[in-house]
This record gives C-alpha cells, structure tokens and sequence, in this order.
C-alpha cells in the first residue's frame, strides 16, 4: 500500500496526498480538518500494517481478555504466584 501522508520538512506537521499536490492537513495553519486527520492515518501507516492486520490484532485482543476472563473465574480469586 503506497503512503498517502508525509512530514512537511520545515513545520513538521502530518501532510496528505490531494490531486498529485501535497497539502498540510492537519492541525496546522493552511488547512485543517476535524478530528487531525492527516495526523490519525499518519500514525496507522506509521506502524506499517495492513487493514487485514489490524483486524486480526482486534480479534486477538478480544479472544485474549476473553481467556484471561476465563482464567480468573477458575482461580476464583486464589493468589497465584
């Protein structure tokens, strides 16, 4: 997947890809937009996974607290060291 944003060299601000142009869109001053966008897909193409991934990290997050769940019911409070 190619990178859509890119740190702008001298106010360092998040930048996004717009018609072949980069234009600063974050929270800086020639455009902003709600919620920092540029600054949110920046930071998810920043840890270089792939959507596909990200849902399997959700999906394994919820099937691990719900064996932690599990596991605490069994030791019904028992100090386990």
């Amino acid at each position: 997947m190619d990178r859509l944003t890119s740190k702008d060299p001298v106010s360092g601000a998040n930048m996004i890809a717009v018609s072949e142009e980069w234009v600063v869109s974050t929270c800086g001053d020639r455009l902003k937009l709600d919620g920092c966008i540029a600054d949110r897909l920046a930071a998810y193409e920043d840890t270089g996974l792939s959507p596909e991934e990200i849902t399997a990290l959700i999906a394994d997050n919820v099937r691990l607290h719900e064996l932690v769940d599990v596991f605490e019911k069994i030791l019904g409070g028992k100090n386990v060291q």
